[in-house]
């Protein structure tokens, strides 16, 4: 596979991307001690050797005539495992796991033949139905996945389930692009999402889409006064979470409106924000931090510079934009001292 990560990935999502990812791993002599973990997890052999001493090969989607196209393959000269990777994704075709036994199977030079699923703790129970149900639909029936591992150890293949949490708890700590790679696995897939009742009391009514059309209009609101009352205003910037225009200032831009993330921080919606990169060339940037920290700007980790803006419900343009022109004015008449 191609040595460089970022090829390697490019284009790919979901459980394509924690594979290939997964198999930079296992392909770079950089990460042995992980290799080792890996491999002691899947061989359950002790033998705690890497990639390079194991004299393995790394492939993915690998295709094979008949039988399809692997996630992972781990090719060394005592051992041949074929590694299929699920989060959500379900078997394709309706026997892809039959197909992945018959592949081992007709292997007549490999080694010790291992099939792995690795999936996630929560979907297990369920993939070790479906691929029971593939075998009955193919009328072959086990009671139970024990039997079906009997039946494959008979002709010499190995059937193990392993855990995405047992993996990335035992590699965590080994530097930026495996942790980065942990932490993607944790947000992505394993982090369930669950209501209360109290969250579902409100979603399931108008209040949420009410309040937040009240929101999004009242940025618009603000806006309009602005322009009314002499001030420019830019393009309005809109994301998943974002709702708000740039204002012009004679030291750069501020940017004001709704967003999610300095909401969940300070517990209003509506914040005034600056960064570095919009300040005007014209002025020197420790003189625009002093003058916007001196009118209770907060420095803030992610965002920069944030001044929350609390109302308590009255008329959004009655009470929030004297709030924002005397702030700007504070911040101008500072760096005019």
């Amino acid at each position: 596979m191609d040595e460089n990560l970022f090829i390697s990935i490019e284009g790919l999502s979901s459980e394509n991307l924690a594979t290939q990812i997964l198999a930079y791993i296992l392909s770079n002599s950089s990460y042995a001690t992980q290799q080792r973990i890996i491999y002691n997890i899947v061989f359950d052999d002790n033998e705690l050797k890497d990639t390079h001493n194991r004299r393995a090969g790394i492939s993915t989607q690998e295709h094979f005539e008949h039988f399809g196209r692997p996630d992972l393959i781990v090719d060394s000269p005592n051992d041949y495992a074929i590694i299929e990777n699920k989060f959500w994704a379900n078997f394709s075709k309706g026997d892809q796991f039959i197909r992945y036994a018959k592949l081992l199977e007709s292997l007549e030079t490999a080694g010790n033949k291992h099939l792995i699923l690795l999936c996630i703790k929560s979907r297990l129970p369920s993939l070790q139905e479906n691929i029971l149900s593939q075998y009955k639909a193919a009328n072959e029936t086990y009671g139970d996945i024990d039997a079906l591992m009997s039946h494959l150890k008979s002709i010499s293949i190995n059937l193990k389930f392993i855990l995405w949490e047992d993996i990335i708890e035992k590699i965590t700590g080994s530097g930026f692009v495996v942790d980065s790679f942990v932490k993607f696995i944790k947000s992505r897939f394993l982090h369930q999402i669950s209501f209360s009742e109290e969250a579902l009391g409100m979603i399931n009514s108008q209040k949420i889409p009410e309040l937040l059309d009240l929101l999004w209009e009242g940025v618009d609101q603000v806006r309009f006064s602005l322009n009314s009352q002499g001030y420019s205003t830019d393009r309005m910037s809109q994301s998943r979470g974002i709702y708000g225009f740039s204002l012009k200032q004679p030291f750069g831009s501020l940017w004001i409106g709704l967003y999610f993330l300095p909401w969940k921080k300070y517990n209003t919606p509506y914040v005034i924000m600056f960064r570095k990169e919009w300040i005007s060339d014209d002025y020197p940037l420790e003189r625009v931090q002093d003058s916007l920290i001196s009118n209770q700007f907060k420095a803030d980790s992610d965002l920069e510079y944030v001044y929350p803006i609390y109302f308590s419900g009255k008329l959004i343009i009655d009470e929030i934009m004297p709030i924002i022109t005397d702030v700007i004015s504070k911040v101008n008449n500072r760096m005019a001292e």
